[in-house]
């Protein structure tokens, strides 16, 4: 009875089953759109207007090939990564031990991808019976299918945990930094919630009796208090502004996106459009609770909803041939 209590504590405690129910309890817009894509990958949204098919069968310049999964594979990466860097920015310091690891963010998005994988699986399910049953796809260009939305998952999320790597410090990285970071304090940035995230790392964490590592095994958590909770933070801090910084690269990247629309290249698969709304709105969840606290849901969706009138109206294309005509 005792081995079965020590397995039981170790699987409920373990840091992929707390940060899932960590999401379920806190995170609930971006578990709705989750929970939006499950349902168009399984015909539970939308079947009738034909929405499943726009994810099963992708086409890109007319055509549904390698291509056209690869770059829904790519884009799901993107929305995978938008749901890292939000629960990170949201939840990290629920879980201060992990601004004492190395390469805290990876360890973290790691052990946050119980929802991601559970997705890709059932994906890669859904493709495969549609692909056999209803489009008479032989094992070749199923296989060609299949290998372009992986190798696209895959290698967009090699290239943002890349940038992530060489961006993000560690807190021994941090402590060897300490005395320059410092000098730089000179010029403060006020955030609403940095006192509450402070306070709540040092009075309300989450139990984590062990994670999973680069290895893919479970280490122990160690509990030992060598690093105050307040350099923790500082370390989540600055890998915080750091995800705030490619989120605003994207942003801008949909912005070219959505100017060069018209021309046939830039004319990405429906669902890969959509999926990329999704993580625009994720990560704008995500950036704007970094700098507004409670308020972040309602900048979020009022931001969202300019990008897309811009990006749809072709707002920034009709000023610079407003411009062009004057003169």
């Amino acid at each position: 009875m005792l081995r079965l209590t020590t397995i039981w504590n170790a699987f409920i405690y373990s840091f992929p089953i707390q940060l899932f129910f960590t999401n379920l309890r806190r995170n609930h817009i971006i578990l709705f759109c989750w929970i939006i894509l499950f349902a168009m990958i399984t015909g539970g949204f939308g079947k009738y207007l034909g929405v499943p098919y726009l994810f099963l069968d992708p086409e890109y310049l007319d055509k549904v090939n390698f291509t056209s999964f690869f770059i829904v594979g790519a884009v799901l990466a993107g929305f995978t990564t938008a749901f890292h860097i939000t629960c990170y920015i949201s939840d990290g310091h629920r879980f201060s031990f992990v601004g004492a690891l190395s390469r805290p963010f990876t360890k973290f998005s790691m052990n946050n991808s119980i929802i991601p994988l559970a997705f890709i699986a059932l994906y890669i399910k859904q493709v495969t019976v549609f692909q056999i049953n209803n489009q008479y796809t032989t094992r070749s260009e199923l296989f060609m299918y299949l290998l372009g939305l992986v190798s696209g998952f895959v290698v967009m999320t090699l290239l943002f945990f890349a940038y992530f790597w060489i961006t993000n410090k560690d807190i021994f990285k941090y402590m060897v930094c300490r005395l320059d970071e410092k000098i730089k304090q000179n010029v403060r940035v006020t955030r609403a919630s940095a006192m509450k995230k402070l306070d709540i790392a040092r009075k309300k964490q989450v139990r984590v009796d062990n994670y999973l590592d680069y290895d893919f095994r479970f280490k122990k958590v160690d509990d030992s208090n060598f690093y105050d909770k307040q350099t923790i933070v500082q370390v989540f801090d600055q890998n915080h502004f750091n995800l705030v910084i490619i989120e605003l690269l994207i942003f801008a990247m949909v912005l070219v996106l959505g100017i060069f629309k018209d021309h046939p290249t830039f004319q990405l698969p429906a669902a890969a459009s959509f999926v990329i709304f999704l993580s625009i709105f994720v990560m704008l969840s995500g950036a704007f609770s970094y700098w507004f606290g409670g308020w972040s849901a309602t900048v979020a969706m009022g931001l969202f909803l300019i990008l897309n009138y811009l990006a749809g109206e072709d707002f920034l294309l009709s000023k610079t041939r407003h411009s062009a005509w004057t003169t």
